[in-house]
C-alpha cells in the first residue's frame, strides 16, 4: 500500500501512471485499499495530460460511478464514445448503471 500511496502522490506527467492508479483504487484485491475518491482525482490527471485517450475518459467514468457521481460518470463516458466515434460496450454498460443508479 506504501508504494502505492507514495505513486499516487508523486507529480508524474505519464497519465499511463495516473490510469494504472486509478485502476487500482478501483479494484485492488485488497477491498480496504480501494478509494473511488482517489480514483476520481487520479482519472482527472490522467485526462488532463492525454485528453484524446478514450480508455482514460472511460476510466474517469468508472471511478465517477463508483464515487457515486452518476452524471459526471455519464458525462466523462460520452467523452469517451466522442473519441470513439460510437463507444463500445464498455461505455454503454457504464452509461447504463449511471442511469440505472440515477433512477433514469
Amino acid at each position: 500500500m506504501a508504494n502505492a500511496v507514495i505513486a499516487a502522490e508523486c507529480d508524474s506527467t505519464s497519465p499511463a501512471i495516473w490510469s494504472a492508479l486509478t485502476q487500482f483504487f478501483l479494484d485492488c484485491p485488497d477491498e480496504s485499499l480501494r478509494d473511488p475518491q482517489r480514483a476520481v482525482q487520479t482519472a482527472l490527471k490522467a485526462t488532463k495530460l492525454a485528453p484524446q485517450r478514450a480508455s482514460y475518459w472511460n476510466r474517469l467514468g468508472h471511478a465517477h460511478l463508483r464515487a457515486g457521481n452518476g452524471q459526471q460518470a455519464i458525462d466523462a463516458v460520452q467523452r469517451s464514445v466522442d473519441l470513439k466515434k460510437g463507444g463500445d460496450s464498455t461505455d454503454w454498460y457504464l452509461v447504463a448503471i449511471a442511469q440505472k443508479k440515477m433512477g433514469r
